[in-house]
């Protein structure tokens, strides 16, 4: 896809979401994202990796969107950074950076020695530039219909012509997984054993791995945002009322 392609469907992605009431926004600096993940999700934290007092991810590396509705409110936030890691595979990058993968319910559990950062065959093969997609949060009422799709796929079609990379990936719980917010948000791929993260008490918890290669972009943006939000909105479930 050429630089215009991706113009072409960014600004239909912003047009669409304004159109059904929130403003998308784009920034690079995590300083202030970290402000306002604190106000937003005060009870989440973030993953290491987009923590700017804990890693080193800065205006070269790092993007993150926020949506606002027309009352001013945050309701759709999620970040992303790129890796460029040569001919290093991401198995042997995510062990080596494990302290900032390190999912926030896991936390001060975590167990390096039994954590298994190869369990999908696809971490041994991923390798060259990469972009890690997380925090990916909407508002309840935003939730099950087109914006689960339609920003998503925004922040990848943005991403694909920022740092041009050879996968997207992102770690999902495997009941989100299974449940195919992967195929919503627009990834190709899923392998429900992602990663193992080991306890100090002996559990585990297992993640899902979603990815797409670079030959995936185009076809990520053939589809025009207003197919996909159509779609979901269609398969939206009555929301129960107590």
């Amino acid at each position: 896809m050429n630089l215009l392609d991706h113009i072409t469907f960014a600004q239909a992605s912003a047009e669409l979401v304004t159109k059904n009431g929130i403003t998308p926004y784009l920034s690079r600096d995590f300083t202030e994202m970290k402000s306002l993940h604190k106000i937003v999700r005060p009870d989440a934290k973030l993953t290491p990796v987009f923590d700017p007092d804990l890693s080193d991810i800065g205006p070269y590396d790092g993007l993150w969107m926020k949506g606002v509705s027309r009352d001013g409110e945050v309701v759709q936030l999620q970040l992303m950074r790129c890796f460029d890691l040569g001919e290093q595979s991401l198995a042997d990058h995510l062990k080596e950076r494990a302290a900032d993968y390190v999912p926030p319910s896991v936390g001060d559990k975590f167990d390096f020695e039994t954590t298994l950062f190869n369990t999908a065959p696809i971490t041994s093969q991923i390798s060259g530039r990469v972009v890690y997609h997380g925090g990916f949060w909407l508002a309840k009422s935003k939730r099950g219909g087109g914006f689960t799709g339609t920003f998503p796929r925004f922040l990848m079609n943005v991403a694909a012509q920022a740092w041009s990379p050879d996968y997207i990936f992102c770690f999902q719980s495997r009941e989100l997984a299974f449940g195919g917010l992967g195929a919503k948000e627009g990834y190709r791929c899923t392998d429900d054993f992602g990663i193992r993260w080991g306890l100090k008490d002996g559990g585990h918890i297992d993640k899902a791995i979603l990815w797409m290669e670079r030959a995936d972009f185009p076809r990520l943006m053939s589809y025009r945002p207003e197919e996909t939000y159509s779609l979901l909105e269609g398969m939206r479930r009555p929301r129960v009322t107590a």
